[in-house]
């Protein structure tokens, strides 16, 4: 796994000085576009597709950093070497990280966006 701090909340409110409702509400955006970038990124996986990949990667990698997600920044980035590569097989490890950590922030806002 890449990083163990998946979405840093307080870092984020902090910086933004927004209010919680605020914060939360633009969390709940943030998590839908995880959650489709993630199904976008394994269906051009399994079509070998790895230019399009780069992009939807480069643009995980933009709101993750946003949103303080870490994990999912750290796993984009290391995603995004890889696929330069051409090895399937590295690929396919480091778009499941990826998944597995974007699974994962997107439950932690889940639990946030309900508190």
């Amino acid at each position: 796994m890449c990083r163990s701090v998946y979405v840093d909340f307080e870092k984020f409110k902090t910086e933004t000085g927004l209010e919680d409702y605020d914060v939360k509400e633009l969390y709940k955006g943030f998590m839908d576009e995880l959650l489709d970038a993630k199904d976008k990124l394994l269906a051009q996986l399994d079509k070998d597709d790895f230019e399009k990949m780069e992009k939807t990667v480069h643009n995980i990698k933009g709101i993750s950093s946003s949103y303080m997600a870490d994990s999912v920044f750290a796993c984009s980035l290391e995603l995004g070497r890889v696929l330069s590569s051409n090895d399937r097989p590295a690929v396919v490890s480091a778009t499941n990280d990826l998944t597995e950590a974007i699974m994962k922030a997107a439950g932690d806002i889940f639990i946030f966006v309900r508190s």
